[in-house]
């Protein structure tokens, strides 16, 4: 038995070469053939551009993703790219990673370390200062002892 599907039409139907009308052909079918010529050339298809561009943090959590899958987002305005996450619950989650341009031949300095510790620990001006009052108190306290051990002897 032979199946027929009539309204089946291909994708692609290629196209035909166009002969050369007969001399009596009618101005209609001349502005046709006018019109057909530029469709004939296509424009080459651009490559896609995967980056997906987001305007800073906000507009990145708000991105829709499918459930078990990743999407690497790309911040317009900052050095900076997201990666949002959704698990097979339908949960999200998102790393933020900031990047930044590596010079081949660029010196190295040196980076001066600041430290933010708080109340844990003491600068050097400060503990320098501790360290003169502890000697002035020191030499009072020896001054003290030498006077009360002369008495003594006395």
């Amino acid at each position: 038995m032979n199946y027929y599907a009539p309204f089946y039409r291909p994708s692609y139907y290629p196209q035909m070469p166009m002969q050369n009308p007969p001399e009596s052909q009618n101005q209609f079918g001349q502005y046709q053939q006018q019109m057909q010529m530029p469709m004939q050339n296509q424009p080459t298809p651009q490559p896609s551009n995967d980056m997906i561009w987001v305007l800073g943090e906000i507009e990145a959590q708000s991105y829709p993703v499918a459930p078990n899958n990743t999407v690497t987002l790309w911040d317009k305005n900052e050095t900076t790219i997201y990666i949002k996450s959704v698990n097979a619950q339908g949960i999200p989650s998102m790393r933020i990673l900031d990047f930044s341009e590596r010079i081949p031949n660029a010196p190295k300095t040196a980076e001066k370390h600041e430290c933010h510790c708080g109340d844990n620990f003491v600068s050097k001006d400060k503990f320098t200062a501790l360290e003169k009052k502890f000697e002035a108190l020191e030499a009072k306290f020896n001054s003290i002892s030498a006077v009360t051990s002369n008495m003594e002897d006395n």
